[in-house]
């Protein structure tokens, strides 16, 4: 059953992500914008990092030590993948001194997609781990 969950974890952001990055970067072709980074590196970042957040979480929400706490873990991984984008990208995006408008709104596109795919599976995996009460 977890492997199961795992697949379809990994074949979901696989597809959302690349489906994203290519209307993405159709769009920016289409209207002649063109970015100072990577965009395919901050996908991938975003993709990797979002799958690992929520096979780490679905397996700690199958040990009775750390069910309860699968909502505070989240909050505590998500500030742990932006520091580790922020100490990931530092040179290649961080250091440039005038970031347009343009590219944070870029920056910020990716880290949406996959969090609205993180927050889907992690309220699966919250509502399949609810308590029974009596």
């Amino acid at each position: 059953m977890m492997s199961k969950r795992l697949i379809i974890y990994f074949i979901t952001f696989l597809v959302f992500g690349m489906v994203s990055f290519y209307v993405h970067q159709l769009l920016l072709e289409n209207n002649d914008l063109s970015l100072r980074f990577s965009l395919k590196n901050v996908y991938i970042f975003q993709g990797i990092s979002s799958f690992i957040i929520c096979a780490a979480l679905n397996v700690l929400s199958t040990t009775e030590k750390f069910n309860s706490q699968i909502g505070f873990l989240y909050l505590a991984t998500f500030a742990l993948k932006i520091v580790a984008f922020s100490t990931i990208f530092y040179k290649s995006i961080l250091s440039i001194k005038d970031i347009s408008k343009i590219e944070s709104l870029n920056l910020l596109i990716p880290l949406g997609v996959f969090l609205i795919i993180e927050v889907y599976f992690i309220s699966r995996i919250l509502n399949t781990n609810l308590p029974v009460t009596k």
